[in-house]
């Protein structure tokens, strides 16, 4: 699902939620690109809202006047609301054309009141929460506070592909999951993950995300570094011990053998 459309959905789902959109009646219109894609409808629950394109005042003005089904209805239109004549825009949610700003989307969606400067001016994040991270790892914010912190401990969440805490050991258990779940995320945010991942799994966390912002890829040499560190770590934590042969308790299997292969 391309980012506007998941937005879109996002933003029909939360109107109607709010009750700002009746699910009996009512008309939104959103800005809308043209030559993007249109879908033929929203899921909203259980409900298909259908979904039409208006590339004009005129083209809006016959929609409008069609007799619609039962339930609300989504015009997408690449006009503002200040290019429509008085009488369409009284026909329409609010009287206007939403935008679809990933900013006020997010904080739809997870009952934001406030986001903090941080998460507001970094874009790229905003994008992979909207586009990347399964839904299951967003949550409404307690404190109507979300911020940029928040976000990145749910990247790290998607790529680990679960809420658990991302200790050395969990880290080297899904570490080529993580880069597969990786792909799609910009450097700049990775950085950000890799910053955590640091400072909740110290030496192993740092080299882990190193290698997601390369890339991921062959482990090459990052794996005698990797695997160091895991074997200290262990011994330090008393479990296994401090060469290769004793830390099996630490390292998957994967990672054994290509540190094996390297030795």
């Amino acid at each position: 699902m391309s980012h506007s459309v998941r937005a879109l959905t996002t933003m029909v789902r939360e109107l109607v939620g709010a009750g700002e959109l009746a699910e009996s009646s009512g008309v939104v219109a959103f800005r809308w690109r043209e030559g993007e894609a249109v879908p033929g409808s929203v899921a909203v629950g259980t409900v298909e809202v259908p979904v039409a394109w208006a590339p004009s005042e005129l083209a809006l003005r016959v929609l409008l006047a069609e007799p619609g089904a039962a339930g609300p209805r989504v015009v997408l239109t690449p006009l503002e609301g200040r290019q429509l004549a008085e009488d369409v825009r009284a026909r329409l949610l609010s009287r206007q054309v939403h935008e679809l700003r990933m900013l006020e989307v997010l904080r739809r969606r997870l009952g934001a009141v406030e986001v903090s400067p941080a998460l507001a001016q970094d874009t790229e994040l905003q994008r992979v929460l909207l586009d990347e991270v399964d839904d299951a790892f967003l949550e409404r914010v307690p404190a109507g506070v979300l911020d940029r912190e928040m976000a990145l401990a749910w990247v790290v969440h998607h790529l680990l592909g679960g809420k658990q805490a991302p200790t050395p050991s969990v880290l080297l258990g899904v570490v080529q999951r993580m880069a597969q779940r990786a792909a799609g995320i910009p450097e700049g945010v990775l950085v950000g993950v890799s910053e955590r991942l640091s400072l909740a799994a110290g030496p192993v966390g740092r080299l882990v995300g190193e290698w997601l912002v390369r890339g991921g890829g062959a482990p090459g040499p990052w794996v005698q570094a990797v695997v160091a560190e895991a074997v200290d770590t262990a011994g330090r934590a008393g479990v296994g011990g401090r060469t290769l042969g004793q830390a099996e308790s630490v390292l998957p299997p994967w990672l054994r053998e290509e540190a094996a292969a390297g030795a």
